[in-house]
């Protein structure tokens, strides 16, 4: 018989026991639904930080509808508008106030030959309460501010005033029991977290046009976003703590599935043999399933990977086409600008022309204007000066607006092109034919070049 045949035909047969675990054992379909779990939850928390980490950096003036990431310092319109925070009665935007008990834990071991009873005691702080209050605020920097509204966001703030307190007053045999038996120890401990005006917040979150008017506010919206993050600690600290999470959680379920593997007693099938039924173990299946799950862990890693890269060049076409609508506008104004400096040089030449052919014509020591004032009253009043005021105030918000514009595609460009030459993602994109984008400059060169 052909050796392909058979390999084809173990195979088969190591994919129908490994489909027949589940009925096998209920105990095992949980572990496996739980190690499922674990690696979902470990891939959002991974795909959250790429995604932190691509999201370029914006100003209060150059946001733009949709996903943002900005600094600036939190500022409210007056003190009415601020909040109390509980304990140090100071005024904030934002507070939130966690109240832990203290509970001793009694874990006892049952004594061995080595040994006697072991006990230990360990203490645990357990929460209470939790309230909190949040105030719409400005978000301010050097270019401008705009709007915030933090309902739904995750607040990662400093602690602000914190203590210890003990219920019912000093009660050291309540402790002591405590001690021995377990339970309250009749401690609590207050924890208040705030954001005060004038302190530097770091924002990730959807921005989006109000309704009455054409300003942006960052806040929840009509459409579900990413993620939405008001921190005081930085955007350093997120990433570091989602990348952790999801390598504890990864590695987990691989240690779980491991040790499922390895383990004898855990799992055997039941098959039907000549001389009664036996229990056998299947270890092919066992390493079948142990391979599959590999495989969902490499797939997803790469599901990660290809939507960072499908993000990231998106934002990189989308800031181009914003640089682009800047460029037109400020070519638009110019030439405005231009045509309107003429029309007003023109106009000033002739009405000097007619001054002069006035003044020649008049006779010696008369004053061309005298007489019923005609030529002061056909003089018009010229009001290009203001228009040239306005059109120059224009000009330069539009140049503060390519500014950040160019900023903003530059800053895309350069997390994309660094994304493409970090390992894995240089192997992935290599295998798909992705390339680093150019920055703005080669870009209008290349385009100027394909024009020709």
């Amino acid at each position: 018989m052909d050796v392909s045949l058979i390999r084809h035909l173990t195979l088969i047969d190591d994919v129908w026991q490994g489909a027949r675990l589940a009925s096998v054992s209920l105990a095992d379909l949980g572990l496996l639904l739980g190690v499922a779990l674990m690696l979902f939850l470990a891939f959002r928390a991974l795909a959250q930080k790429r995604f932190i980490e691509d999201l370029p950096l914006s100003t209060c003036a150059g946001l733009t509808v949709g996903m943002c990431r900005v600094r600036g310092k939190a500022r409210a319109d007056g003190e009415h508008d601020l909040l109390r925070a509980p304990g140090s009665n100071s005024p904030v935007v934002y507070w939130s106030e966690r109240v832990e008990e203290q509970v001793a834990v009694v874990d006892e071991a049952p004594p061995t030959r080595r040994r006697r009873r072991h006990r230990r005691v360990r203490y645990e702080w357990r929460e209470v309460s939790r309230r909190a209050s949040r105030a719409s605020f400005w978000l301010e920097d050097e270019t401008g501010r705009v709007e915030v509204d933090p309902q739904g966001a995750q607040m990662h703030t400093r602690v602000d005033f914190q203590e210890v307190i003990e219920t019912g007053g000093p009660n050291t045999r309540r402790r002591s029991r405590a001690r021995r038996r377990g339970g309250r120890t009749g401690l609590r401990r207050r924890e208040v977290r705030v954001i005060h005006p004038g302190e530097e917040v770091s924002i990730i979150g959807p921005a989006r046009l109000v309704e009455a008017g054409d300003r942006l506010r960052i806040g929840p919206g009509h459409w579900s976003a990413p993620a939405y993050v008001i921190t005081t600690l930085g955007e350093a600290k997120i990433t570091r703590n989602y990348g952790r999470w999801a390598l504890f959680l990864l590695l987990v379920a691989i240690a779980i599935l491991g040790w499922w593997v390895g383990s004898d007693d855990l799992l055997a099938m039941k098959t039907a043999a000549p001389g009664g039924p036996t229990s056998e173990p299947y270890p092919g299946a066992r390493a079948l399933l142990m391979v599959w799950a590999l495989a969902c862990v490499v797939v997803l890693y790469l599901k990660v990977i290809l939507d960072g890269m499908v993000a990231l060049q998106n934002r990189v076409e989308r800031a181009w086409s914003m640089l682009e609508v800047e460029l037109a506008r400020r070519h638009r104004l110019i030439t405005t600008l231009v045509e309107l400096v003429r029309g007003y040089g023109a106009r000033e030449a002739e009405l000097l022309r007619e001054l002069t052919r006035r003044r020649a014509l008049a006779q010696p020591g008369e004053d061309p204007v005298a007489g019923g004032d005609a030529l002061a009253e056909a003089y018009p009043d010229l009001r290009v000066s203001e228009h040239y005021r306005r059109l120059m105030e224009e000009l330069r918000a539009t140049e503060d607006r390519v500014a950040r514009a160019r900023a903003f595609y530059n800053d895309s460009v350069e997390r994309h092109n660094t994304r493409l030459q970090r390992f894995p993602d240089s192997l992935v994109a290599r295998a798909l034919g992705v390339r680093p984008v150019p920055d703005e400059r080669e870009r209008r060169h290349t385009n100027a070049a394909s024009v020709r």
